[in-house]
């Protein structure tokens, strides 16, 4: 029974405040251990090792060793101190309700912050965010936005049909534009996007060559090439351009990225305005987000790391609506849980972390097994069952890997070339970034401190099964997925690395807006005054981001506008179109590009240039270079990082039989077998 305004202020001032004493008193406990770590703990460079694997100087590495002991240290302790000093102040028995002032003084702040933060995001995000208030078209967009959403939470409210209709056709038009802006453009090579997309294709590319990765060549990003074999097969049938048939694929998963998040909203939401104005302010982070920052999609981003972990929320939604049972959520969440490590091990264990902790959180919110004595046993059985799925995750997984490769090559594989990527970037802290100890992160990862607790309390506040068991779970899972994936950013700590993690915030956002604004919602956790400042402090931020959906999508037509510079292949053409009956192999960063224009077959057995970063990469490519019959046609920036690497001799290690044309005014450098 929901309590009238003045019960509510009275009677919840104790709660809220034990709240604010809560958050406060664990956020001081948790800074404290952060700073205590970084007096103590010392980072240290494994100089050593990295000057026998890598190929980069150690100034390009940074030890992160102190970082992620903060990180990793602070979201366990945070939680903990949340459970711990809200059983402490409650049997304190603190009477809060004569001091109104701070309440008014804390609401001030609850609205504040997280506007402040929103506007924070996006002056760090666009370097021309002066003007950016006074684009009228952006300005006009958001306003007819927020506009339909009003109008269909207002036609949702005599024609819930008509309403649902519009929402559906919003959600698949977004999901569309999501489409058709993540498509890839064949610009120049200025465009920075030419190297990232050759980094996330050319593993693909030859895994449709039959070579084997993991033995032939090795990739930062993962097994992914192998589930997306059949898609790239099929999608051959229609386009022998794989370059645009892989674009397709990538884009298409963005949009499915999109489509699925918004279905997960339409299950969880009951306010059609504030699930209108969701969709809209989730496409800034789903699809659009990077022409805010940049004029190119990047995949190894989304959809790369973000597609199984939407698949993973959605079976998460459709267990806590118990749509899907306990047993089928819990081996399918094995399946996807290892399919995702095999894909991506980053979002693998994003989503392995949320499904396990998932499957935890419904079993004790059920059983309450972490406030009754007499429930020790299903909670031993429920570790259990957690340890179980997490080993069979793990051998499944293993198991698949060991497969591919045997099958493709009949050798086991190399543990330095699977985890390739996690070596180099997290375990020796290649181009890594120390997080600033200010910075609009705090906005994120305020979503997930106010969530998490909340949640948490709902396991003793309600008791077995509720009708606010798929609310409180889903801003737990959320929470926990959030936390997971903000690593991304937590490692390469520059802005536009912020942007792609910030979709679980989001949605934390939407759903608790929607809450409330929901009469019979939250009255047994939150005050009737911290409602009305939450619902003003959510609605603003939820705009906030409308805005800038508008305004990406009007750069995205800028960007088209643009006029790149094409590939220099006439530089290349010079040289090669007088060996016509030679085939040649491209060393150069985006070979993609020039195998395609030149239609000749990438056969070689190398690591792509973006990525050798390994000493055995350019030791493979200079025996590559002196064993093949072809032209090889090594770009000039390529040359130079092997030529500084080898000390200005790298032209020393390449074989006599080889005739040396040194175009590199040009661009390249031709290594040419000599007739016999």
């Amino acid at each position: 029974m929901m309590l009238n305004k003045e019960e509510s202020i009275f009677k919840n001032d104790d709660i809220f405040f034990i709240r604010i004493l809560t958050l406060g008193c664990s956020s001081l406990v948790t800074i404290l251990y952060c700073l205590f770590v970084e007096l103590f703990y010392k980072n240290v460079l494994d100089v050593e090792s990295i000057r026998r694997l890598f190929v980069f100087e150690t100034s390009k590495f940074v030890a992160e060793g102190s970082e992620k002991l903060q990180y990793m240290g602070s979201a366990v302790l945070f939680t903990l101190c949340v459970l711990f000093f809200n059983y402490i102040f409650k049997k304190a028995h603190i009477n809060f309700s004569k001091l109104k002032w701070l309440q008014y003084l804390v609401s001030a702040l609850i609205l504040v912050v997280p506007v402040c933060a929103a506007f924070a995001f996006c002056i760090k995000n666009l370097p021309e965010f002066s003007s950016a208030p006074k684009n009228i078209v952006a300005i006009i967009g958001a306003a007819l936005l927020i506009a339909f959403g009003i109008a269909v939470g207002k036609l949702g409210k005599n024609n819930k049909k008509a309403a649902s209709v519009l929402l559906y056709a919003q959600t698949i038009g977004f999901s569309l534009i999501i489409v058709a802006f993540n498509l890839f453009k064949k610009v120049g090579c200025e465009d920075g996007f030419n190297w990232h997309f050759d980094a996330l294709y050319f593993p693909v590319e030859k895994l449709l060559d039959g070579l084997t990765e993991g033995v032939d060549y090795h990739s930062i990003y993962g097994f992914y090439p192998y589930l997306c074999y059949i898609p790239m097969k099929i999608l051959g049938i229609f386009s022998s351009d794989r370059i645009l048939n892989f674009s397709i694929l990538c884009s298409a998963l963005c949009g499915v990225s999109y489509f699925i998040l918004c279905s997960i909203l339409k299950r969880h939401l009951k306010n059609i305005t504030v699930l209108s104005l969701s969709i809209s302010a989730l496409t800034v982070l789903m699809g659009t987000t990077n022409y805010l920052v940049s004029l190119y999609p990047y995949y190894q981003y989304q959809p790369h790391r973000v597609i199984f972990p939407c698949i993973m929320l959605s079976m998460i939604s459709l267990f806590y609506t118990e749509r899907i049972g306990k047993k089928a959520f819990y081996f399918l969440g094995i399946v996807i849980s290892a399919m995702s490590l095999f894909w991506n091990i980053d979002s693998g264990i994003v989503c392995t972390g949320g499904f396990l902790l998932t499957f935890w959180y419904k079993e004790a919110f059920e059983n309450s097994f972490l406030f009754d004595k007499n429930c020790r046993k299903q909670y031993i059985k429920t570790v259990l069952q957690i340890i179980a799925a997490g080993i069979s995750v793990i051998v499944l997984t293993l198991c698949s890997v060991f497969l591919v490769i045997f099958v493709g090559s009949k050798q086991i594989f190399n543990p330095l070339n699977v985890f390739f990527g996690q070596l180099t970037f997290y375990g020796y802290g290649y181009y890594m970034l120390r997080m600033p100890a200010v910075g609009s992160w705090i906005g994120v990862i305020c979503a997930y401190v106010v969530a998490l607790p909340v949640s948490l309390s709902a396991i003793k506040a309600f008791r077995k099964k509720d009708e606010n068991l798929p609310f409180m779970g889903m801003l737990f899972s959320l929470s926990i997925i959030g936390v997971a994936a903000f690593s991304y950013y937590q490692g390469r700590s520059h802005e536009f690395c912020l942007v792609p993690v910030m979709w679980p915030a989001i949605m934390i956002l939407a759903i608790l807006l929607d809450s409330l604004l929901d009469k019979h919602s939250l009255t047994q956790i939150i005050s009737y005054n911290m409602k009305k400042v939450g619902i003003s402090a959510l609605s603003i931020v939820l705009a906030v981001f409308i805005f800038f959906t508008v305004l990406s999508g009007e750069n995205f037509f800028i960007y088209q506008r643009k006029n790149f510079k094409s590939l220099d292949y006439a530089s290349a053409a010079e040289v090669i179109d007088k060996y016509p009956n030679t085939q040649v192999e491209f060393l150069t960063f985006y070979e993609t590009g020039y195998y395609e224009y030149f239609h000749m077959p990438n056969e070689k057995k190398v690591t792509a240039a973006i990525d050798c970063m390994l000493v055995t990469d350019f030791e493979q490519n200079i025996d590559f270079i002196n064993d093949t019959n072809k032209i090889v046609a090594m770009g000039a920036q390529f040359y130079y990082r092997m030529n500084d690497f080898y000390g200005g001799q790298l032209l020393k290690k390449i074989s006599d039989n080889k005739e040396i044309i040194d175009n590199l005014d040009s661009g390249w450098i031709f290594f040419i077998p000599k007739e016999k």
